[in-house]
């Protein structure tokens, strides 16, 4: 896929930030989550010649649906990573 590279490190330095953030916020009641998705039905993938079912991609109203669950998490700790991706969204 064009672009991978750029991808690839853009979410290479995002990890590390996240990282430094929860570090530098561990001592507070901030809690901060990384948050992971696959499949997602957006206008990323309409430019590349990989044939998936996209009618099975999450949609941002399924994902904002899972992360309003985060803050009604209870105060004894934090979740510091979701990952969240289709059932099955294989090639076809």
């Amino acid at each position: 896929m064009a672009g991978a590279i750029v991808y690839a490190a853009s979410k290479y330095g995002l990890n590390g930030m996240m990282k430094s953030l929860r570090e530098e916020f561990k001592r507070t009641q901030v809690k901060i989550t990384k948050l992971l998705v696959g499949g997602v039905d957006t206008h990323f993938r309409d430019n590349n010649d990989l044939k998936v079912h996209r009618e099975k991609f999450l949609t941002a109203a399924k994902i904002a649906s899972t992360i309003k669950l985060l803050p009604d998490k209870p105060a004894v700790g934090v979740v510091s990573e979701m990952v969240i991706h289709p059932m099955n969204h294989q090639v076809i």
